[in-house]
């Protein structure tokens, strides 16, 4: 009873639910890309701006096209990685390896994709689900029932009569 109470995690199902995560990483909406917070609004002029914009020069390589395809591309890869580990966490039985791979998977998708879209938010939902369900059940305490089946011995062995010593000499 207490082994199917535990609900151990199925393995067959888990790496169906891993790979489905897996293969749909290709499909999924990276976020857009931030609006640059700091540049000036229309019209406004600011003479600290004007003096620093001399000495100091401030851009993002994030605008750069090539530059963000090949971040996107290393995302996917890096949580792809991260899902495979997790797979051979399973097969070893590794609760904090497998768990500590899906959390990382997870987080790569969430800062990478757009957490509005409805595949990114099932593949995420999806990861939890599998992060939170235990590898291999707790074992029950099997050290009191151990001890009542050898109380339950020596009652049984001290109740039998005692048979009569062999050979003591007596003839009928």
């Amino acid at each position: 009873q207490a082994l199917e109470a535990a609900q151990p995690m199925q393995t067959q199902a888990t790496l169906n639910a891993l790979a489905s995560v897996r293969g749909s990483l290709s499909e999924l909406p990276a976020k857009a890309a931030p609006a640059n917070a700091l540049a000036p609004v229309a019209g406004e002029r600011s003479r600290l701006r004007e003096i620093l914009a001399q000495f100091v020069r401030i851009s993002s390589d994030e605008t750069s096209p090539a530059l963000a395809a090949r971040n996107d591309a290393l995302t996917r890869t890096l949580a792809a990685v991260d899902l495979r580990t997790a797979e051979a966490m399973l097969f070893a039985r590794d609760q904090e390896g497998f768990v500590g791979a899906v959390d990382r998977a997870r987080k790569g998708i969430q800062s990478a994709f757009d957490g509005d879209n409805e595949a990114v938010r099932k593949a995420v939902a999806t990861l939890d689900k599998l992060a939170a369900t235990p590898l291999a059940p707790a074992l029950p305490e099997l050290g009191t029932a151990l001890g009542e089946l050898r109380n339950l011995r020596t009652t049984r062995a001290l109740s039998r009569p005692l048979a009569p010593p062999i050979g003591d000499g007596v003839s009928p």
